[in-house]
């Protein structure tokens, strides 16, 4: 399969601000173009355009569902981020030894994960950011985007998969917050964290 180079730059309407070290990181300077292959194919999308707009919907929904006061919509919405039988998928993934590691590390996440995402949606109305950057890091791609912890867990993958990551902004501005990573599982967007477990 031939690599085709792309950036997913979707613009939210909406102010979406992540500061929890669960899920965000802040992001400083100009990110460069993301170059990513057709790969997320294998993982149950055969179009990236249209699965960074999936990501897009998600996370603007949410929000949209947050401020309407629909808390059991948002429910719904965290819970589906959460990886099914993650034990197994990180087994899949990089093998029985590490996924030791990835699974209590994931555990303690999902401990929190509901009311961390409470709490960053709640500052979601608060913040200024009004634009949202979606990029794909995929396996034999270029990496620029990468983050070093997302570069060594594709490395680290018996059965490499596209990661995710999202991107928050002000308009105008090239600094904001990254939130990483997520992956597909069975075509659904699943948050999957740092893997800093990894190292």
């Amino acid at each position: 399969m031939k690599n085709l180079f792309m950036v997913f730059f979707l613009t939210l309407t909406t102010a979406l601000f992540f500061n929890s070290n669960l899920f965000a990181q802040e992001a400083r300077g100009t990110m460069t173009t993301s170059e990513a292959t057709m790969e997320v194919a294998a993982a149950g999308k055969s179009d990236p355009a249209k699965a960074a707009a999936e990501l897009k919907k998600i996370f603007q929904d949410m929000l949209s569902d947050y401020k309407a006061g629909n808390r059991e919509k948002v429910k719904a919405a965290v819970d589906g981020l959460k990886l099914a039988n993650h034990e197994k998928w990180f087994a899949e993934k990089f093998g029985a030894d590490k996924a030791k590691g990835l699974t209590a590390e994931y555990d303690e996440m999902l401990a929190a994960f509901e009311q961390e995402f409470g709490k960053l949606l709640e500052k979601v109305v608060k913040g200024g950011e009004r634009e949202v950057l979606v990029y794909m890091i995929a396996p034999e791609g270029v990496m620029r985007e990468a983050t070093g912890l997302q570069k060594d867990a594709i490395a680290a993958m018996k059965n490499p998969c596209p990661l995710f990551t999202v991107k928050y902004v002000k308009p105008g501005e090239s600094s904001g917050i990254s939130v990483w990573s997520l992956v597909l599982q069975d075509g659904s967007f699943k948050f999957i964290g740092k893997l800093r477990k990894l190292k």
